[in-house]
Parts: structure tokens; C-alpha cells; sequence
């Protein structure tokens, strides 16, 4: 129930998901859920977590998918950008 409110809220103003996982983990934190249950505070419950939706969105994904570098043919190492300025700074070093 509150993972969809989530993200409906998160649809609704920002055009963003969920991460579910964060959802639960926000409210097992400090006891949240069990509290609200316990004190009958359902409704204060979810207006915090409306207003804490933007931090339990997902991240937008910067790297392709294993399945997309497959299909492009694209080396699995050569995909991180770090990992590439990684190497080159140590081929300089080693000419030096």
C-alpha cells in the first residue's frame, strides 16, 4: 500500500519510480512503520512520506544494460568511462 501511494506521488509530481527496496527501508528506519501502527498514525505516516518521496525515487541509469552493450557488440570494461581515463593515465606513467 504505501510503496504504491509512493509512487503514485513521485509519478504525479516528478515523472519519476519508485525504488521499492528504498521505500521499505525508509520506513523500517526508525521504527516508522511500527510506530504509526502502534499509535494509529497512518495518515501522518504517508503525508511524511509524501513529503520524502523525491529521496526514495530511483537514479536515473547512466550506464547501458548488459543486454544493450551485448547487442551494440561494446566490450563490457570499455562501458565504464572511468575505467578507460583509468587506464590511460597508467600507460602514461609506465612511458615515463
Amino acid at each position: 500500500m504505501f510503496c504504491r501511494v509512493t509512487n503514485m506521488i513521485a509519478q504525479l509530481q516528478y515523472q519519476k519510480e519508485v525504488s521499492f527496496h528504498k521505500v521499505i527501508l525508509w520506513l523500517l528506519r526508525a521504527e516508522r512503520l511500527a510506530n504509526a501502527v502502534r499509535h494509529n498514525l497512518i495518515d501522518s505516516l504517508i503525508e511524511n512520506l509524501s513529503l520524502n518521496v523525491q529521496k526514495l525515487c530511483k537514479q536515473k541509469r547512466k550506464r547501458k544494460t548488459t543486454q544493450e552493450l551485448i547487442d551494440n557488440q561494446i566490450n563490457y570494461l570499455d562501458s565504464f568511462d572511468d575505467y578507460i581515463g583509468c587506464n590511460d593515465d597508467i600507460a602514461t606513467l609506465s612511458k615515463a
